[in-house]
C-alpha cells in the first residue's frame, strides 16, 4: 500500500511543478509516478540545461561567424558616416532585428527604430552581425547595408 502512495506523492510533486514551469502536467505527473525522484530533479534543472544550450549555441555561432568572416578581405571596407542614413526595403523595416554584441550576446528584438538607435550611439559597426526574418543567415553590417 505505501509504494502506492510514494510512488503517487512524487507524480503529483511532478505535476505541481510542472505546471508552475507552464509545462504539460499530465505527462510530468506519469514521468513522476515512473521516475519518481529523477523526473524531479530532471524538471529542476530543466531552465539550466535550457540557457546553457542557448548560451554554448550562441558561443558556437559567433565563433563560426568570426572564424568565417576572418578569412574575407576586409581591405575594402568603408565606415559609414554618423550622419549617414540607412537605405533598407521597406518589408525589412518593418520586422523584428537582432545584433551580435562584442561578447557574443545576441541582442534584439528590436524594431528597425531602435536598431537604427543603435546604429546611430556607435552599438553596431561595420563588422556587427546582424539578422532580421528576410535574411537567410548572420550577415555582417557591412553587407546589409552597403554604401
Amino acid at each position: 500500500m505505501w509504494p502506492f502512495f510514494y510512488t503517487l506523492a512524487f507524480g503529483l510533486t511532478g505535476a505541481y511543478y510542472a505546471k508552475r514551469m507552464k509545462k504539460n502536467p499530465y505527462i510530468w505527473f506519469a514521468i513522476g509516478c515512473l521516475c519518481k525522484t529523477y523526473a524531479l530533479i530532471f524538471i529542476f534543472l530543466l531552465p539550466a540545461l535550457k540557457s546553457l544550450s542557448l548560451y554554448l549555441l550562441r558561443k558556437k555561432i559567433f565563433k563560426a561567424l568570426k572564424s568565417s568572416s576572418s578569412t574575407e578581405d576586409h581591405s575594402t571596407t568603408i565606415d559609414i558616416p554618423p550622419h549617414a542614413e540607412l537605405s533598407i526595403d521597406p518589408i525589412a523595416a518593418e520586422k523584428l532585428w537582432y545584433y551580435l554584441s562584442i561578447d557574443s550576446q545576441t541582442i534584439g528584438p528590436m524594431s528597425f527604430q531602435a536598431f537604427y538607435r543603435s546604429w546611430k550611439e556607435g552599438k553596431i559597426s561595420q563588422e556587427t552581425y546582424v539578422w532580421n526574418e528576410t535574411l537567410a543567415n548572420w550577415t555582417p553590417f557591412s553587407k546589409v547595408f552597403p554604401t
